[in-house]
């Protein structure tokens, strides 16, 4: 074999595992829109604390506060998971993920917002996997992260769902389940903004 087919194959092993690399190191998210609702009328959000991960109490309130800085990185007026518990225990109510149609106008009022993003995590992992796709070479095994969570903004004057969210993120590291998750809210947070400014009635 001459230096330019084992150049060529280290190039191409080499592209494999960065496509690799790329594809583990990611976001995504899927989003439901009730249709005609007009999304002018929500100019600020309180984001409640969400249901932790079975396995891992204070998941939710780690991924509430990324999620209320995500959101005013893109621009929307968030109240924090802070501020929200503490209206909220005054008047006896630890609200964590939980808000109906019953509830939610109570909840509206005290916190001075028509809308509450509220939800649960799904994900929180930490995991090795083997990125190599070369086919007999050895294996590359590379330590991942992940994170997923869903949410639900919910109208406090009607206590309807408006709005949903299922997002995921991954990156590379042992126990960076944040940063896997700062990238899951960004990617909802400019989802969810775009939604905002549009005002969308669909």
């Amino acid at each position: 074999m001459n230096k330019s087919h084992v150049f060529n194959g280290l190039k191409m092993k080499t592209l494999l595992i960065s496509l690799g690399f790329t594809f583990i190191c990611c976001a995504s998210s899927t989003e439901y829109v009730k249709p005609g609702v007009d999304f002018n009328k929500y100019n600020r959000i309180a984001v409640l604390p969400l249901i932790d991960y079975s396995t891992h109490p204070g998941s939710g309130v780690q991924v509430s506060d990324i999620l209320a800085l995500s959101l005013l990185k893109y621009g929307i007026d968030a109240i924090d998971r802070s501020q929200t518990t503490s209206i909220l225990n005054e008047q006896n109510l630890g609200l964590y993920g939980i808000v109906d149609a019953s509830t939610a106008p109570n909840v509206g009022k005290l916190l001075g917002v028509r809308c509450i993003i509220t939800g649960s995590i799904n994900e929180w992992s930490s995991t090795t996997v083997n990125i190599q796709m070369v086919q007999g070479a050895n294996p590359a095994y590379m330590p991942i992260s992940a994170a997923g969570f869903s949410l639900k903004l919910i109208d406090c004057e009607t206590g309807e769902i408006i709005w949903a969210s299922s997002a995921r993120g991954s990156t590379t590291g042992n126990e960076m389940q944040a940063v896997a998750a700062q990238k899951a809210a960004d990617k909802v947070a400019d989802q969810l903004a775009k939604r905002l400014r549009s005002g969308s009635r669909e």
